[in-house]
């Protein structure tokens, strides 16, 4: 599974679990998507729709999704 486009940093020579440490670190990323064969981590700083790739994995930053349910929940609405 990938993410077309939104990619803004790629790491070489990455695993995935190395991949996914470097997204939940950066406040910018919001999914990666990593490419075991190649060894390539692709940070997304979108989320589009998503789209099967074979030997791609897909990975969506938790704190983004938390900060994003955070801000449509827990905002102070005007009675």
């Amino acid at each position: 599974m990938d993410l077309p486009g939104g990619d803004y940093k790629q790491i070489r020579n990455s695993t995935y679990r190395r991949c996914f440490t470097a997204c939940i670190g950066d406040n910018f990323c919001k999914a990666f998507a990593f490419v075991a064969k190649k060894r390539e981590c692709w940070l997304n700083g979108m989320l589009g729709r998503p789209k099967a790739t074979k030997g791609v994995e897909l990975g969506v930053n938790e704190s983004f999704i938390e900060r994003q349910i955070q801000a449509i929940f827990f905002t102070s609405r005007p009675a």
